[in-house]
């Protein structure tokens, strides 16, 4: 048995406030109530391109893409469960998520096709967005624009890949964001599928290259949008039976480096499990 004193002392911001031993109840109440108060919801937009980011196309090697673009059932194949951990994460924290696939592809032969290839291979639901025209020279750049404006998030990610222009329209996107709405924060992920000796495009300081969707959730991980226990799972996930990363075996990636760990620490073996995979990988 013990005793509580009838009158207790508690210090706040304010000085010294004495309460009696009735109002005692309240006052825990109100401190779970604080401790269990939500994270403050977001909007998140989150751009995914489609050919060589999440889908095993070979742009940039015609007469491959060719037979490639029209099959449903090639794809990188730990982005479909990355995409999906994100959005769990960030719906179990009551955030509002906005996914949008969006692709040079024409509106005219793919309208089927990539809509197909996402629902087969279990991507979350999102908006694909395609090219009206064959001619259509800024689509990227306008959708981009025409979401910001309609959607009006509070934190975007983009992912796409050094293929074809995703670096040049991220980057741009970027600064213009940061113009507009500069507390907006931007992570922009470039999947390395090219060497720039063979036509692969350049990325910019802020722009994070990647081989394997581990990585991304890596960074996620370390930005506090995803959880630790996530990264852990992803990280797994994008290794085949710890035989190596699901890579295709046209991805040239030499040279690559992983982002250096930050305040994951305790996550040291999963992520340097995944480092040694994607360094044997892209010393090939």
């Amino acid at each position: 048995m013990f005793f509580i004193s009838k009158q207790l002392s508690v210090k706040n911001s304010f000085g010294i406030i004495c309460f009696g031993i009735q109002k005692f109840p309240l006052i825990l109440i109100i401190f779970f109530i604080t401790l269990l108060r939500p994270i403050e919801a977001k909007r998140f937009l989150i751009v995914s391109d489609i050919d060589d980011t999440i889908k095993d196309t070979e742009v940039l090697h015609k007469s491959k893409a060719f037979f490639k673009m029209f099959q449903t059932d090639l794809l990188f194949g730990e982005m479909p469960f990355l995409y999906s951990k994100i959005h769990s994460d960030l719906k179990m924290n009551g955030h509002d998520v906005v996914q949008v696939y969006l692709s040079n592809a024409p509106i005219s032969i793919f309208a089927e096709i990539h809509p197909t290839f996402l629902m087969r291979n279990g991507f979350p639901v999102g908006i694909p967005m395609l090219r009206q025209s064959m001619f259509e020279k800024e689509h990227k750049i306008k959708s981009l624009r025409a979401l910001i404006n309609r959607y009006s998030p509070e934190e975007i990610i983009l992912v796409g890949d050094n293929g074809e222009n995703d670096p040049a329209i991220y980057e741009q996107f970027e600064e213009e964001v940061k113009t507009s709405h500069p507390n907006v924060p931007v992570h922009s992920f470039l999947r390395k599928a090219y060497l720039e000796s063979e036509h692969g495009k350049s990325l910019s300081p802020t722009q994070i290259g990647f081989v394997s969707g581990g990585e991304i959730a890596v960074d996620l991980g370390e930005q506090g949008i995803i959880s630790e226990q996530s990264v852990s799972e992803i990280i797994n996930h994008s290794l085949a039976d710890d035989l190596g990363l699901k890579l295709p075996s046209w991805i040239n990636c030499q040279g690559h480096r992983p982002q250096t760990l930050g305040k994951l620490n305790h996550l040291k073996v999963h992520v340097e499990k995944l480092e040694d995979a994607i360094q044997k990988r892209c010393e090939r």
